[in-house]
């Protein structure tokens, strides 16, 4: 059991969060059903998205550099961190209920890039613009960006599926045990009855 313990806790350690191992979420722009997926590392001042429009997988990744520059670029007003602006941006992108803060835009670049367009506002109420631009992705993405975590998550699914019927079988035989015993059950209480 220690060793059990120890190789789980080494495996914790040793293992970095990358975009494979990020949620897909869905995502509405202008009533188009998408599917979204995200990996923002602000100490890095950077990012990965992709996104999926159930035909194409787009892709989108920036580094600390071209995210100064796309800032300065698009919003040439704001003087803010970088970091808290790469926060700000995940926030509004990843935001579970959307409150109306961020309206979104896809423009089609061609036939292998596409634009979306984010308007908000700051803390502070000044307006905000962001641009994710976004390239077909590698035929090999949707392989291991898509299928292969919806098959891992399905195997997990089934594995424990499979756990919870042994411990209701278990638990039911308990339950005979304990009739076959003599014991009367109600739903508070085992009650043993002397014969």
């Amino acid at each position: 059991m220690a060793a059990i313990v120890f190789n789980e806790a080494s495996w914790r350690r040793r293992w970095k969060s990358d975009l494979k191992s990020q949620p897909w979420k869905p995502f509405n722009v202008s009533d188009k059903e998408y599917l979204l997926k995200s990996m923002f590392v602000e100490t890095d001042c950077s990012y990965e998205l992709c996104i999926w429009d159930f035909t194409n997988l787009w892709y989108e990744k920036v580094e600390q550099e071209s995210f100064n520059a796309r800032a300065k670029k698009i919003n040439p007003n704001v003087e803010a961190k970088l970091s808290y602006l790469v926060k700000f941006v995940q926030e509004s992108i990843e935001e579970d209920t959307p409150s109306g803060k961020a309206t979104f835009t896809m423009i089609e670049d061609g036939a292998d890039k596409c634009i979306l367009k984010m308007k908000t506002k700051l803390k502070a109420g000044v307006p905000f613009l962001w641009e994710f631009h976004f390239s077909l992705g590698q035929q090999d993405m949707v392989g291991s960006q898509l299928v292969k975590p919806l098959l891992a998550m399905i195997t997990e699914m089934s594995r424990r599926q499979a756990e919870l019927c042994t411990l209701l079988h278990k638990k039911d035989q308990e339950i005979k045990d304990y009739k076959e015993s003599g014991a009367r059950l109600t739903t508070s209480e085992l009650v043993f009855v002397a014969d």
